[in-house]
This record gives C-alpha cells, structure tokens and sequence, in this order.
C-alpha cells in the first residue's frame, strides 16, 4: 500500500482521537516517532495490521472506524493530498458519484503501490444508484459509505445507504432523496457487473457474468464469483 494512504490513516487517528492514543498505537505497531513516509511503499498486511490496532486500541466497531475514516478522507484538510492524486468530488453529488467510479484508474496513475478495487456505478431506477465492486476485503465498502455520505453532505443532498457481498462482489445501494440523476441505459446493471468482472476474469466470463444478472434481475449471485 503506498505510504500516503498510511499516513491519512495516522493523520485521522491523530486529529480525530488525538495523539496520545496515536503515540499507543505507534509503540504497538514499532513505528518511528513520525509515523508513516508518504513517499514509500509498504505491504498491505502493515496497513491492515495498522487498521486492527486502531480499532482495538479505540473499542470500537471495524466498520464504525472505517466509514468515519472515508468521511475523513472527503472533510479534512490533512486528507487533501489524497483527494487532488485521486480527483474526488464533483460539482453536483452525482458527479462525485461517478469520481468515486474512476477513483480506482486514477489510482493506478498516481499511485501505483495503490491497488483500489474497480468500481462501476449503474443507475437502477429514479433516485437510485448501485456502486458495484470486486474486492475480497470487506472494509472497503465501508471506507466507501463513509465517502458517500460525506459527499452527500458537502452537496446537501440526503441519502439512504445499503450494501451487501456475494463472494468477492461488494454492492452499496444508494437512494437519492433530491438529485438529478440522469436517464438509464439499457442493460446497466448487467454490463456493469461484467466490467467489474472483466478486470480479473476475462471478457468470456464477464459476458457470461453480466448475462446472469440479466437473466436474475439485476441481483449478483454466489454462483458467479
């Protein structure tokens, strides 16, 4: 993981639960006194060891921590870094939707020890809007509600938020309560499931991917991941 998503992560813990409870942290996980380098690159399993000792240092909920770290990553300065390498926002809610879309291929431009999930967002009705992902870490989806709802905020739109996983598939439902959301293509759903797939799979299998959810309404299944 590149050392600047790291930092943002000391950074949310310093100036949300101030730096004693970081300093705790740092002894536990034998940093140096200034933490994380933004300029390096270090193994995912230090960022996830890293996440685990947050949360056990704090007594709080996995997902709790990580959906106030994606708010984090939208609201504060110290996270502003990351948001102009990433381009996150928009000048409407429903553009920063479709920046968190492409949030993944900027990723690997800017920063390339920075895997993100591929991401691909589809339109299910009037006000409702599906963000379909591959990952086989479930904290992501809640990195990316906290994301959400923070961009919901900072445009004044309200929002109900819902995710689910089926294998390695992550869905986060979100319904719109004021946006314009502009019209649905035809088959969304299906062809949006099938690029997420396609990333790792193959085209064969990502058409056969999409054709299933076709076929079952739009639902992912078990079956195909």
């Amino acid at each position: 993981m590149h050392g600047l998503i790291n930092r943002t992560i000391q950074y949310f813990v310093q100036d949300i639960h101030g730096p004693d409870v970081w300093g705790d942290m740092a002894r536990r996980l034998k940093l140096p006194e200034a933490g994380y380098d933004p300029s390096l690159a270090y193994d995912d399993a230090e960022t996830f060891a890293l996440i685990d000792v947050a949360v056990a240092r704090l007594h709080c909920p996995r997902h709790a921590f990580l959906h106030d770290l994606g708010q984090y990553l939208i609201t504060s300065p110290a996270a502003d870094p990351l948001r102009r390498l990433l381009r996150v926002g928009g000048a409407t809610f429903i553009e920063a939707l479709h920046a968190l879309d492409r949030m993944p291929a900027r990723a690997a431009l800017a920063l390339p020890d920075c895997a993100l999930p591929p991401t691909v967002l589809t339109q299910q009705g009037p006000g409702r809007l599906r963000l379909v992902g591959r990952t086989a870490r479930a904290d992501y989806a809640h990195v990316l509600m906290g994301l959400i709802r923070a961009l919901a905020a900072q445009h004044d739109v309200g929002v109900d938020l819902d995710h689910a996983r089926h294998g390695e598939i992550i869905t986060i439902d979100v319904v719109v309560a004021e946006a314009e959301v502009p019209p649905r293509r035809p088959d969304d759903a299906g062809v949006a499931y099938g690029r997420v797939l396609a990333g790792t799979r193959g085209a064969g299998q990502a058409l056969a991917g999409a054709s299933l959810i076709r076929a079952g309404g739009g639902q992912a299944t078990g079956a195909t991941v």
